[in-house]
């Protein structure tokens, strides 16, 4: 990864077969760092206490500072014709929540 960080593929000055190989190496990267990430994520996963009533999400930031983001996710519900949701931060404290979409599957 360090080897892409050369002046020429930072400011664009570079031939095709260059930025190709940048790519490649930048894949390759991607390929070595996933299972790392995850596994890592799910070490700390498996540390947050999720029990209690309700579905439990978890949501990381990966920068430094606070966010106000949307986030979206999909969640299976046990019960049918659910449509009060109330999300709760790790603290408690309630957080806007927006139901975008319901799709119902029966199994």
């Amino acid at each position: 990864m360090l080897f892409n960080q050369f002046h020429d593929l930072i400011c664009g000055c570079h031939v095709d077969e260059a930025f190709s190989s940048a790519m490649t190496r930048y894949g390759h990267s991607e390929l070595v760092a996933s299972p790392i990430l995850q596994k890592s994520l799910e070490a700390i996963i498996s540390q947050i206490d999720t029990r209690g009533e309700g579905v439990a999400v978890v949501v990381f930031n990966p920068l430094g500072w606070s966010r106000t983001d949307c986030v979206e996710c999909c969640v299976a519900f046990s019960e049918p014709d659910v449509f009060d949701i109330d999300v709760r931060d790790s603290a408690g404290r309630s957080v806007p929540c927006d139901g975008i979409r319901v799709d119902r599957y029966e199994t």
